[in-house]
């Protein structure tokens, strides 16, 4: 075979594998972002809602009070069995959750706390409160066939939780 014959089908075979190569790539490409858009995305269990009515109507259950003097609220349920509620009060931002009392943990938090103690509130009934004094605190109890959780993520102090937890029910 002549030597320019032997160069040209060189690189012929070159091309024909670099278009081999870059059309698989390119295939695989396309297959990797289907399975992407194909693949099983989890529904948020969370619902905004518009008001505690509506969580009443949601869940057959809501907030029966909440503490005064609040701003910024948003109401949510969680996986139609929580009742959540978001509030800033005095500056500190809040969320409080109610549930049937056999929803088992509904706090969602899973920080380690330097203090904990257990108060009456002013029902008599015993509150867990557990906090970093000024930062992240977090109070639950249960009163009748419902429990309850306020978790406060920063600027936490025991008295002022101790009063959001005396207007929560």
């Amino acid at each position: 075979m002549e030597p320019k014959k032997i160069v040209v089908v060189v690189l012929m075979l070159i091309f024909i594998a670099g278009l081999g190569f870059f059309g698989y790539s390119k295939i695989t490409n396309q297959s990797d972002n289907k399975a992407n858009e194909n693949s099983t995305k989890l529904p948020n269990p969370m619902m905004e809602r518009a008001s505690v009515d509506e969580i009443q109507n949601a869940l057959g259950f809501s907030f029966n009070s909440l503490p005064a003097n609040t701003s910024d609220i948003k109401y949510f349920t969680i996986d139609n069995t929580i009742a959540q509620a978001d509030f800033t009060a005095d500056g500190v931002t809040y969320t409080v959750r109610k549930a049937e009392a056999t929803a088992g943990d509904i706090t969602g938090v899973y920080t380690e706390f330097t203090s904990s103690q257990t108060i009456a509130n002013s029902t008599g009934i015993d509150v867990l409160y557990q906090y970093n004094e000024g930062s992240e605190g977090l109070a639950t109890w249960s009163a009748g066939n419902d429990v309850y959780s306020v978790f406060c993520e920063s600027g936490a102090r025991l008295d002022s939780m101790q009063s959001i937890v005396n207007a929560v029910s």
